[in-house]
């Protein structure tokens, strides 16, 4: 459960929601400008370990994974799991920062589709590309064979060290690699959780083998 410090919090920041203690969320109005306002149900059990379910229950975005939003479901995709775990042990630490850095946005890019039918903030894909296209974020490189094999090796704790070559394949020590700050990327790739890397790799086998 939040601290009544981090539930008052929110309530002070968005002044039409309400708590549900026994339920353990948020739901009502949200605004993200003057007279912008959607209506959501946040569900806090599983934060912080993952991020918390996140409802638009006005039926202004369409269920669709074009939309960023479940089929035959009111649940918003915000990110891909991975790089969820990354975030929750990076950047958002508390309920506001989740607020703050997940769910306004995504509703900001919504209501800027819903006028120029475009995303302004580019989102990943659904299904087994999106979760390709975290990974090639996360690690900074294109090639899901790499990927799939960076992936492998952590598993099998074969983590690499700042004196082996990047995986990139540039030539150069991972610390020392000039093509995208790899040695950070490697330490972020790390902090996800090996059930949803295991579960993540074999998606993407099973579809590199399909191709």
């Amino acid at each position: 459960m939040l601290s009544k410090k981090e539930i008052d919090g929110i309530l002070d920041m968005h002044n039409e929601l309400k708590f549900n203690e026994i339920g353990n969320f948020f739901i009502g109005k949200i605004y993200i400008s003057k007279n912008d306002f959607y209506e959501i149900k946040v569900h806090l059990s599983p934060f912080p370990l993952k991020f918390p379910v996140v409802e638009e229950l006005g039926e202004r975005i369409p269920q669709s994974l074009d939309r960023h939003k479940y089929y035959n479901s009111d649940i918003c995709c915000l990110t891909t799991e991975a790089v969820g775990q990354i975030l929750l042990k990076t950047k958002i630490k508390t309920i506001i920062d989740f607020f703050n850095l997940m769910i306004i946005p995504y509703f900001k890019n919504n209501s800027f589709y819903e006028i120029n039918k475009k995303y302004y903030k580019d989102e990943y894909s659904h299904g087994i590309e999106g979760v390709w296209e975290g990974y090639k974020d996360i690690l900074g490189i294109e090639n899901p064979f790499i990927i799939l094999d960076i992936m492998k090796g952590r598993l099998m704790r074969k983590n690499l060290s700042i004196r082996d070559n990047c995986y990139c394949g540039s030539g150069e020590k991972l610390k020392k690699c000039s093509k995208g700050q790899h040695d950070i990327k490697y330490r972020l790739f790390r902090f996800i959780n090996f059930d949803i890397l295991q579960k993540d790799a074999n998606n993407l086998e099973k579809a590199l083998n399909n191709t």
